[in-house]
């Protein structure tokens, strides 16, 4: 509800993305480095951008 079945992703001028499909949860703080599965630390993420946000955090699987 929290997230309206969309991905949560805003941009740095404040637009938000808009897809609706293919929607993953992200941990804003990564489960692999503590980080809880509550509501206050999850957020829809749209796949590009989970992609993106998992290379941003970890950059070493960017080489894979």
């Amino acid at each position: 509800k929290r997230d309206n079945c969309q991905c949560s992703y805003v941009s740095s001028s404040g637009v938000r993305c808009t897809q609706k499909h293919y929607l993953h949860y992200d941990h804003v703080k990564p489960f692999a480095i503590g980080g809880k599965s509550n509501t206050e630390n999850l957020r829809l993420l749209c796949s590009g951008h989970n992609k993106a946000r998992v290379y941003q955090t970890f950059p070493e699987f960017s080489l894979l």
